[in-house]
């Protein structure tokens, strides 16, 4: 008789959900990857302990584990039914047969394999649901019920990163203008930064010469400069006229 999940969790097949965690837990820390370990070692411990995840996950599922204890059971009427004869058969002289070598799995080191347990390994299904294409025994309602569960999670999935996809943009966008925004200003700041000092550089010039200009030898040096040089006389004149039209603005 084939073995299964429950002779692998050594656990009763009316077994409570509290009893299949108990014992999955000690499988997997008994199959844990371990330092001490060789390479080859670990990865067949790493085997053994998805293919427990797996038979957990049936185990832990009411509804996979229904499906997987009809299909227990149909397998042991099979092979009930198999085991019936119904009639004596002739006895023929037996035929001559190859003696079959059957490769034995490469057992972990340091981890004792029963070969119950080995068998059971090897029963659990690669798939998450040991039924005909994960379906089987199921109605059509409930099949279609499963469909539309898959297919509204799916839509929800698709709705929540369209979400965070918007999001993100509005973020963006959001940064790139406050960035925009703080450097227009850094620029108006630095350029009132830019007037502010030529403005004081003319005060201070501007003040420099009324005081020299109170000074009676400095005046008279400055007024014969004026008289004698026709280049400053130029430059002053063009200062003079700046200022008169200045503040002739501000008459008004």
């Amino acid at each position: 008789m084939k073995k299964t999940i429950y002779d692998l969790f050594d656990i009763a097949e009316d077994a409570s959900k509290d009893e299949i965690e108990e014992a999955y837990s000690k499988l997997v820390y008994e199959y844990r990857q371990d330092p001490s370990n060789d390479e080859a070692t670990n990865k067949e411990n790493e085997m053994i302990v998805n293919r427990l995840k797996i038979g957990y996950e049936i185990l832990i599922d009411p509804q996979k584990r229904k499906a997987y204890d009809s299909k227990i059971a149909q397998e042991r009427a099979n092979d009930l039914l198999s085991q019936v004869q119904v009639s004596t058969p002739k006895e023929e002289a037996p035929a001559p047969t190859e003696e079959v070598v059957e490769e034995k799995p490469v057992q972990p080191v340091g981890v004792k394999i029963t070969e119950a347990k080995q068998q059971a390994i090897n029963e659990i299904p690669d798939d998450e649901v040991p039924v005909q294409n994960n379906q089987a025994g199921l109605t059509s309602d409930e099949r279609q019920r499963i469909q539309d569960a898959a297919r509204e999670e799916f839509d929800n999935n698709l709705q929540r990163a369209k979400q965070a996809e918007q999001e993100y943009k509005e973020a963006y966008t959001k940064a790139y203008n406050n960035y925009i925004k703080n450097e227009k200003k850094e620029v108006l700041k630095g350029k009132l930064r830019k007037i502010k000092t030529t403005a004081i550089v003319i005060f201070a010039v501007v003040l420099t010469c009324f005081i020299m200009w109170l000074i009676p030898p400095v005046r008279k040096m400055l007024t014969d400069l004026y008289n004698d040089n026709t280049f400053v006389r130029i430059i002053v004149d063009l200062i003079r006229g700046l200022f008169s039209a200045i503040f002739s603005i501000f008459k008004k």
